[in-house]
């Protein structure tokens, strides 16, 4: 049987699926994480390597007709090279494509068509399609953007504890994040961020239970996030010229109830008319869906 390969890789987890020529899924593998800038070239090849001979092991009489690869900081064209090439010593025989994560997500949401996809995730960024023209905003990482990421959110919810722990504005994710990360003191918090034992975008999840607790500084993180996030999506919307805006939102954040509210009112209020488009359940579909129609990467980062 012909297959075609798609991997859809983050700083999470990967996963592989493979389809035939109509897109039926044939096989799914799962992995760790892979991210082409906060990881050595080599760890990307032995990740992806890992996938594709798990599978290969298991459908011997499989032809592999094309493998594609959406990873995460995979937007330029220097790492979509170094780690294309570096596949192709081990697989000349059927065709490589790698590209950013979001660019497969695209491809997935809207079926190789016109459209805007935001994900929200420990980072945000906007990719947008039309008529074959690609526009992109945002997307600039936790230290110089991405509004609404869960970086970011915690980065600022982290603020606001300590600002509380001085005897600012008191805030209910002071109270939530001493229950949950045992933490006594000042000094307790600045160890535990400054040693790793907490990562900004673990605050996140802190800062969304504060706000359906009705915080007010939690509420106002998460408005003022999203109101940016979706100024991004109106400033790639008004490049492509879209007068009816077709928008797909994937990422972790979405999922909660609160930041969806919130997040679909400010694209609402900064775009007008919109189309909405389901949320998408495997990324990696729109790798295959790439290769099999012949498409190109795109830089997007």
């Amino acid at each position: 049987m012909e297959v075609w390969l798609g991997i859809d890789a983050n700083g999470s987890r990967s996963v592989l699926l493979a389809t035939d020529k109509k897109m039926n899924i044939i096989h799914k593998e799962q992995g760790g994480a892979l991210h082409a800038r906060m990881m050595k070239l080599d760890d990307q090849v032995s990740g992806a390597l890992q996938l594709i001979e798990n599978f290969l092991a298991k459908n011997k009489s499989h032809e592999v007709k094309g493998l594609c690869i959406g990873i995460a900081g995979g937007g330029r064209e220097v790492e979509q090279n170094l780690l294309r090439n570096a596949l192709e010593k081990f697989y000349p025989n059927f065709p490589i494509m790698v590209t950013s994560d979001a660019h497969v997500a695209h491809a997935e949401a809207f079926k190789n068509g016109d459209g805007i996809l935001l994900i929200t995730g420990t980072g945000s960024i906007v990719l947008g399609r039309k008529d074959k023209r690609w526009d992109r905003a945002g997307g600039y990482g936790f230290l110089i953007g991405d509004p609404a990421g869960g970086y970011r959110m915690g980065q600022e919810s982290l603020y606001a504890i300590c600002t509380a722990m001085d005897g600012g504005k008191p805030t209910v994710m002071e109270d939530i994040i001493k229950d949950r990360f045992d933490i006594l003191s000042r000094e307790d918090l600045i160890l535990k961020i400054y040693d790793n034992t907490i990562a900004p975008a673990e605050v996140a999840p802190l800062l969304l239970e504060a706000a359906e607790q009705g915080d007010d500084i939690a509420q106002h993180i998460i408005t003022d996030n999203c109101t940016k996030l979706a100024s991004q999506v109106a400033l790639a919307s008004e490049t492509l010229q879209f007068k009816t805006t077709p928008i797909c939102v994937i990422g972790s954040l979405f999922n909660n109830n609160y930041f969806r509210e919130i997040m679909t009112s400010c694209l609402v209020d900064a775009l007008g008319d919109v189309k909405w488009i389901d949320n998408i359940n495997e990324p990696a579909l729109g790798a295959c869906r790439l290769m099999i129609s012949n498409a190109k990467s795109v830089a997007v980062q």
